[in-house]
């Protein structure tokens, strides 16, 4: 009984966590027809604040079935043969995360920056950037806040894991592009 109990009492604070982030993201709908200005401006204005990983990752889902569109996919390779790969390194950026084997993505959604070999001197780990664009080997964004605000940054994949000397990835690396959703974040 008092697990049940307890199974509601969660499933409220879900809805009205849920209704909340709603109320909050009004419009985002539009974000992808907006001009990249005002996009940029209605993502500096918003941000969702959570607690837990487990969290941020909802929250992103949830934030990003609410703009339109299909959803595209940016999976992991395991080859050297990959189009687009110009950059390769033994390691991630000390202190940023791995990215996840798929990433769900739409223009004109906001994504953090997990790793930002490369781009060094304009963005920092854990910024925010718009993305305008989904081609086969680059992302296109622009950052919503710092030096490059409102300027188009071209994103490739990057090396997980390193290569050998050979230039053949160690077992269990991968490439994959250096973000995750960035509707939500930890609150700190």
């Amino acid at each position: 009984m008092a697990d049940s109990l307890r199974g509601q009492d969660n499933w409220r604070l879900f809805t009205k966590a849920k209704m909340m982030i709603s109320m909050a993201h009004e419009g985002l709908d539009c974000v992808p027809r907006l001009a990249r200005t005002d996009a940029i401006d209605y993502y500096n204005q918003r941000i969702v604040l959570c607690k837990q990983e487990v969290t941020i990752r909802l929250a992103n889902q949830y934030l990003l079935g609410k703009i339109k569109g299909p959803c595209k996919l940016l999976t992991t390779s395991q080859t050297t043969q990959e189009r687009g790969l110009h950059r390769t390194y033994t390691n991630t950026t000390v202190g940023s995360m791995v990215p996840d084997n798929i990433i769900q993505v739409k223009r004109g959604m906001v994504l953090r920056i997990l790793d930002n070999v490369g781009h060094e001197s304009y963005l920092n780990i854990n910024h925010r950037v718009l993305l305008l664009q989904i081609s086969r080997d680059t992302l296109t964004v622009t950052p919503i806040d710092g030096s490059r605000k409102g300027m188009d940054v071209i994103l490739r994949r990057l090396v997980y894991g390193g290569l050998s000397s050979e230039g053949v990835l160690n077992a269990g690396s991968f490439i994959q592009y250096p973000v995750m959703g960035g509707f939500a974040e930890i609150e700190t």
